[in-house]
């Protein structure tokens, strides 16, 4: 571990998040990242669910309630093709883990694409400055002098916003880049689709509230669309507990099945 993590502000927000001491959050995240180089070493860890990570770190609670934690205090990123990578993972993995990789040819992975367009230093020398590229670019060169791949230093990129957004629909968040995010149309089209029994407006404008009321707890621009898909989904698998109710001659009957 890093020594600057030790009391870097996420490791507090970690610790608040899960009710725990700092100690005891930098211990899961110990954990975590032991449990990344030996399971998934590119960093992809979320290729397990769940509850393995979470047993993997000695966590006693609701397993995706320590995922999300992990995820709002950016110690994890989501991703749409492996769901969860170990944020930062070229600073905080071993050198046994860079050297695997070096024998194997494949490059830690980064948010949002794949492969990191940037390798690990080989272990057996000492790594030099590199450039800093935009995600979006073409893979820097390597050195005159260097033999190996490149630094794994990779550039985050400010998320883009949706061309088409709703203003009505606009989350306070925290992160480098806007302080407001706004929800798209086709997402809007996609709660509706896939939450069939959800009031969709309604509990999305809960969500916004929450987000207001809860300043230290907001989310980045790119962890909102995961929030509400959570939201959402407790609130669908919590009106799949009640019976359904029909009208019927001015009464309200319940129906059981």
């Amino acid at each position: 571990m890093k020594r600057e993590t030790l009391r870097h502000p996420k490791a507090y927000a970690l610790a608040a998040t899960l009710g725990c001491s700092r100690p005891t959050a930098l211990g899961y995240l110990v954990l975590l990242w032991d449990y990344t180089g030996e399971v998934a070493p590119r960093g992809n860890i979320g290729k397990w669910p769940n509850g393995v990570i979470a047993m993997a770190c000695d966590w006693q609670g609701d397993p995706d309630e320590f995922i999300t934690a992990l995820i709002d205090t950016s110690w994890l990123d989501e991703d749409e093709t492996h769901r969860l990578i170990i944020h930062d993972w070229a600073d905080h993995c071993e050198r046994f883990v860079k050297a695997k990789l070096e024998r194997t040819g494949e490059a830690i992975l980064c948010p949002k694409q794949e492969p990191c367009t940037q390798r690990a230093h080989s272990v057996h020398e000492n790594p030099k400055p590199a450039r800093t590229v935009n995600a979006l670019s073409n893979p820097i060169q390597s050195q005159p002098n260097q033999t190996n791949t490149a630094s794994a230093v990779c550039s985050e990129a400010a998320p883009s916003e949706p061309a088409e957004t709703l203003s009505e629909y606009e989350f306070p968040v925290v992160g480098k880049a806007s302080k407001v995010w706004r929800l798209s149309q086709s997402k809007l089209d996609e709660y509706r689709e896939a939450f069939p029994g959800v009031d969709i407006d309604s509990e999305l404008r809960k969500a916004r509230q929450w987000c207001r009321d809860n300043a230290t707890k907001r989310k980045t621009a790119n962890g909102m669309p995961g929030f509400l898909t959570r939201w959402l989904g407790k609130v669908q698998n919590n009106n799949r507990g009640s019976p359904p109710r029909r009208q019927q001659h001015g009464q309200e009957l319940t129906l059981d099945f």
